[in-house]
C-alpha cells in the first residue's frame, strides 16, 4: 500500500487534505495524473492521495476466518487501509509542513461513500476534522457480515464453493493466488459490527455520525451511471407518475429524457441532500452543492456533468482528451478555491467569492457551480423525489440493530 504527499514550497504549517478515489470499490489508484496535487498544494495545503484494497482482496468474509478470529475485524479490508492511512497521516505529516490537528478527508463515489462510513467508523474518529461528500450514494444499504441469503459471509462461502473449495480452511484461503482472488469479482463493505457499523446514510439518519463541519453533493448528470424509467418506477411506485409530470413541466425536458433524470436522482443524486439534511440538523456545517461544468467540445451534445467529471476541474488537472476554454479554466480555479477554503476553515466562503449558504432546512440550499456560480435552493419537484428517495432505506435502517 502506498500514498503519495504534495506539499507547498514553503515551510509552514498547512492544512491537510486526504483524497480517497473512486471506482465501486473494485477499481482505480490513489497514482493517476488526474488526482496529480500539485495545484492544490499550492494553495497552500498539504495533499495526501491513498491507496487501499479493493475487490474482495479489500471486502471479503468467510466462515472459515470468523471462526478463526470470531473478535477480530474481520473482511473490512479497504476500509481499515483508509484508516490506517489516516493514522499515518496523524503520525508524519507534521514533517511535510502539514497540521495533524486540521485534516479533511474527501472523496469521489466510492471514495464518498468511504468518507460517509469513516464519519461513523469508531476506529476512525479523531482523525480527520472535516469531510467532503462527492457523488456518493447517500441510501445505500450494506448487506450483514452474516445472518441472511445476502450476507458478506454467504457471499464469500459461495465463491469460494465455486472454486471447489466447500469447506475451505483459512489457509487453503490465504493460498488462493492473486489471480483467482481479483478474478473472483467485486467486493463491498458490509456492516462488521467493529469497523462498518451502519450503512453510511444511517449515520446520519442515526445522528452518530462525527459532528464536523461537511461539503456534499452532486454532478448534473449521475444518470450517466445508466439509470432508467424502469429504476425510477421500481423505486418511486405509486408517486413515479406524479414526479415524473413535475420534472417535465419543470425542467421542459422531453418525457424519456425527464424520467432518466427522475431516475437519476432518487437512485443516486438527491440522497446526498438528505444526508446534508440530516447533518445540519444534528448542529455540523454543512454545505451542499451540484456542478455542472462540461468541457468546451462536449458542451453542445451534453446533459450535464457525468458521473467524476468534476474531478479534472478540481485538481486542476485537464484530462488528456479534454480541451478547456477560458470558462473551464475560471471553474476549476473557483472549484479549487472553495474547496481549500473549506480545508482550511470549515467554511468554503471568502472575500470576494459567491457566497454558498450553509444548510439550514429544507428546501435543500446548494451552491451551483458552473460557467455561473448560484446559490439556489432545491424545487419542489425534487424535495418530493428527495423524501421519496430515502424511504426503502429508512425503512431497513430502521428495523436493523447495529
Amino acid at each position: 500500500l502506498f500514498l503519495n504527499v504534495w506539499r507547498p514550497q514553503r515551510a509552514g504549517k498547512y492544512p491537510v487534505m486526504v483524497f480517497i478515489h473512486g471506482g465501486a470499490f473494485s477499481l482505480g489508484a490513489a497514482g493517476v495524473p488526474l488526482y496529480d496535487g500539485a495545484a492544490l498544494a499550492a494553495r497552500g495545503a498539504v495533499i495526501v492521495t491513498i491507496n487501499y484494497r479493493l475487490g474482495r482482496l479489500g471486502f471479503f468474509a468467510h466462515p472459515a476466518l470468523t471462526k478463526e478470529n470470531s473478535d477480530g475485524l474481520l473482511g473490512n479490508y479497504g476500509i481499515m487501509d483508509q484508516i490506517a492511512a489516516l493514522q499515518w497521516v496523524q503520525r508524519n505529516i507534521a514533517r511535510f509542513g502539514g497540521d495533524r490537528g486540521n485534516v479533511t478527508v474527501f472523496g469521489e463515489s466510492a471514495g464518498a461513500g468511504s468518507v460517509q462510513i469513516l464519519m461513523g467508523a469508531p476506529a476512525a474518529q479523531g482523525l480527520f476534522h472535516k469531510a467532503i461528500s462527492q457523488s456518493g450514494a447517500g441510501n445505500s444499504v450494506l448487506p450483514p457480515i452474516r445472518g441472511d441469503a445476502t450476507s458478506a459471509e454467504t457471499m464469500g462461502k459461495a465463491w469460494t464453493d465455486s472454486l471447489g473449495l466447500k469447506e475451505a480452511t483459512p489457509e487453503q484461503l490465504r493460498a488462493l493466488s492473486v489471480a483467482d482472488i481479483v478474478k473472483g469479482g467485486r467486493g463491498f463493505p458490509f456492516i462488521d459490527g467493529k469497523i462498518v457499523t451502519r450503512s453510511p446514510g444511517d449515520y446520519f439518519y442515526s445522528r452518530t455520525a462525527a459532528r464536523i463541519p461537511m461539503m456534499i453533493g452532486f454532478n448534473s448528470d449521475e444518470a450517466s451511471l445508466g439509470f432508467n424509467e424502469a429504476v425510477a418506477k421500481g423505486l418511486l411506485g405509486a408517486d413515479f407518475a406524479g414526479l415524473h409530470a413535475a420534472y417535465i413541466a419543470r425542467s421542459g425536458r422531453a418525457p424519456a429524457r425527464a424520467a432518466v433524470e427522475l431516475a437519476a436522482d432518487v437512485a443516486f443524486a438527491l440522497p446526498s441532500y438528505a444526508v446534508a439534511d440530516w447533518h445540519a440538523a444534528a448542529g455540523n456545517k454543512t454545505y451542499a452543492y451540484i456542478f455542472d461544468q462540461v468541457p468546451v467540445d462536449q458542451r453542445a451534445k451534453s446533459f450535464g456533468t457525468g458521473h467524476g467529471g468534476e474531478m479534472g476541474y478540481l485538481f486542476g488537472n485537464m484530462p488528456v482528451e479534454e480541451r478547456w476554454d477560458a470558462i473551464d479554466a475560471r471553474v476549476s480555479k473557483e472549484m479549487g478555491d472553495y474547496w481549500f477554503r473549506f480545508a482550511r476553515t470549515g467554511n468554503p466562503n471568502g472575500r470576494g467569492a459567491q457566497n454558498w449558504p450553509a444548510v439550514t432546512a429544507s428546501p435543500t440550499s446548494y451552491l451551483y457551480i458552473g460557467d455561473k456560480l448560484r446559490a439556489e435552493h432545491l424545487s419542489p419537484d425534487r424535495e418530493r423525489a428527495k423524501a421519496a428517495s430515502m424511504g426503502p432505506a429508512i425503512k431497513v435502517w430502521a428495523a436493523s440493530k447495529p
